[in-house]
């Protein structure tokens, strides 16, 4: 196999990444089979390849790079590397790359995730020749497509509504929009408009869709772009199975359909004859490899989506802990409940990672040091003497054995209400045939209470959160609201600097922007919002704020049952307190499986591990 890339990409090739060595590779596929094969030299996870094209026109392929901290885009050719342009506003995000305005030049289609700004980049080989904005477009309407429908040599845009379910072709000529017009509706939006090819051999595009839950797939068969005829196929495809490619890679004329195991890297492809499928296995053994790309004309760059209300969206476990230690994601198992369910936490447990290790500290009311679900996951300061007035580790703090009290100065962290063994539970409930399950019911918790008798919250947060970093915390749950203060801003940059992971709520006000002091995730920690049990976004919930830097993601946070004092359970509890710690909990579960992972690294994994909400 090759070491370096000589040759014409095309669009069957594929591009993807190892999970147990990080190495990045091109393969070039003919007949079903690799035929070449090219170590792309990727080294910082931040970049990303998002195109594979001649674009000097020398007979070698280059590659097209996105740096996903400040949207710079990059060429590597021969062995150089050539900035093309940094956008800098992590907003806008490249929607597909191919030749607009028919000039035999790539061209990159652009969104803006906050403003509905759609642009074009026309390029001149390795060149921006220019750039305009096309129209601003509705945040709810989605580009679903790009094809030549019309079969008139221009690119024309197939746009989904993700809420209203409504189907919209725009009729391009060259890079201007020349009409546009809507086809059938589709109100499920469970329904995914996953691809196009020609699967009936009449040389023009049909639409390829596929239901999210059932895994049913139905083909339009299109007449330019009007549908002639709807096929639903017999086969309900498993939802672990992912479409990453739709081309002629058997060149029979047909487009066929890629299909990858996203647990065992398995491939297989759909041999289409008529828009019927005959499967069959791929010929070469993907195990290990995580495809990324395919059919580099009509490619949709991989980067997190952001939504200025709800974020990067819901946190999955599964993915999460699979990236933390470079693994595929984990295969699915058994229901349990439905909010660790919603995360996919139970196919963690089953890999062996509890929490175990890591301590996690609770800023909050309180906690019901007795509860038989949380007294077995305490965490005791074992260098402190109990009842002896000394402080024997010499931390500042007297016989904190269970933590300490910031609003009274003293030891006692026994609950002034039940919210703060109502977020424990959540975190690291045991599992003991009995009541709940934490997230990570092994990890240890850590009480630190901030109210006072009358359960006034007024006590110094800024040093709860150090004595939490100093005494061996991992992460820290703030299921609360703090005037924002310098000391503050501090604590958690401290916390940042010592990669500790400050978990937020987003609070409960329904406005545009987290409150402090979840609104320094921009920079620390991440900040959580709520989602209910059919995955909608919470009303309740502050919204994320147009600013992509802010890690936002989403959790359950309605309807939950959890611990309460007095050692009972109660549900029906609600709010992004409730939320936060599922995320403070799937944060343990990463660093039991990764210790080593640092404070961005976590950040990164967790939105890139994400699913959308239902806005």
């Amino acid at each position: 196999m090759a070491s370096t890339w000589s040759a014409i990409a095309q669009p069957t090739d594929l591009i993807a990444s190892n999970f147990a060595t990080g190495e990045t590779n091109w393969f070039a596929i003919a007949e079903n089979r690799i035929v070449n094969r090219a170590s792309l030299p990727i080294s910082d996870p931040n970049l990303q390849v998002v195109d594979i094209y001649d674009y000097d026109r020398d007979g070698r392929s280059d590659l097209l790079w996105n740096d996903r901290r400040d949207n710079s885009l990059y060429f590597s050719t021969n062995g150089q590397r050539i900035h093309l342009h940094t956008l800098n506003d992590l907003n806008w995000q490249i929607q597909r790359i191919g030749d607009f305005d028919r000039d035999h030049d790539r061209d990159i289609l652009w969104r803006n995730q906050s403003t509905g700004q759609i642009a074009l980049w026309q390029l001149n080989g390795m060149q921006t020749e220019s750039g305009q904005i096309l129209a601003t477009v509705d945040r709810g309407w989605k580009i679903a497509d790009v094809q030549d429908y019309d079969n008139d040599g221009d690119l024309d845009l197939l746009w989904r509504h993700d809420r209203s379910g409504e189907n919209v072709f725009w009729q391009m000529n060259g890079a201007m929009i020349e009409r546009g017009f809507a086809i059938a509706s589709v109100p499920d939006p469970t329904w995914k408009m996953i691809g196009s090819g020609d699967f009936n051999g009449d040389q023009k595009f049909d639409l390829f869709w596929r239901h999210e839950r059932s895994g049913q797939i139905v083909i339009w068969q299109m007449n330019g772009m009007s549908i002639e005829q709807g096929t639903s196929l017999s086969i309900a495809v498993d939802s672990s199975w992912q479409v990453k490619g739709i081309h002629d890679y058997n060149q029979d004329g047909t487009d066929d359909i890629l299909w990858q195991h996203v647990q065992s890297g398995m491939i297989q492809y759909w041999e289409m004859e008529r828009s019927q499928p005959q499967r069959s296995t791929f010929p070469t053994t993907f195990n290990n490899w995580q495809i990324q790309s395919f059919k580099q004309s009509e490619f949709t760059a991989k980067i997190p989506t952001y939504n200025p209300n709800s974020g990067y969206g819901i946190v999955n476990a599964g993915i999460a802990v699979a990236a933390a230690i470079g693994q595929a994601p984990f295969a699915q198992v058994q229901n349990t409940s439905w909010a660790v369910d919603m995360m996919n936490v139970p196919e963690v447990w089953a890999r062996g990672y509890t929490g175990q290790g890591i301590t996690i500290a609770v800023i909050d009311s309180g906690i019901d040091l007795t509860h038989s679900d949380l007294r077995s996951n305490l965490w005791t300061n074992s260098r402190e003497i109990a009842g002896n007035g000394i402080d024997d580790d010499r931390n500042g703090f007297v016989d904190d054995i269970h933590g300490w009290n910031f609003s009274l100065n003293n030891n006692d962290v026994s609950p002034s209400s039940a919210h703060g063994t109502a977020v424990s539970g959540i975190i690291t409930a045991a599992r003991n045939n009995f009541g709940i399950t934490g997230v990570a019911y092994n990890s240890n918790l850590m009480p630190i209470r901030v109210t006072n008798a009358q359960d006034n919250w007024n006590g110094n947060l800024a040093n709860a959160i150090r004595y939490a970093v100093d005494n061996g915390a991992k992460v820290i749950n703030l299921s609360l609201w703090w005037a924002d203060s310098p000391q503050l801003r501090d604590a958690l940059a401290y916390a940042a600097s010592r990669n500790v992971i400050t978990v937020t709520a987003a609070l409960n006000e329904g406005s545009s922007q987290p409150s402090y002091p979840a609104r320094y995730a921009t920079q620390f920690g991440i900040v959580v919002g709520a989602v209910d049990r059919d995955r909608r976004f919470s009303p309740f919930s502050n919204r994320s704020g147009a600013d992509p830097q802010m890690r936002y993601v989403l959790a359950p946070g309605r309807d939950i049952e959890t611990t309460i004092p007095g050692n009972t359970y109660q549900s029906g509890w609600w709010g992004t307190s409730m939320a936060t710690p599922y995320i403070s909990g799937v944060v343990a579960l990463m660093l039991s499986a990764n210790p080593n992972l640092t404070h961005d690294q976590v950040r990164q994994i967790l939105i890139e591990s994400t699913t959308d909400a239902i806005v």
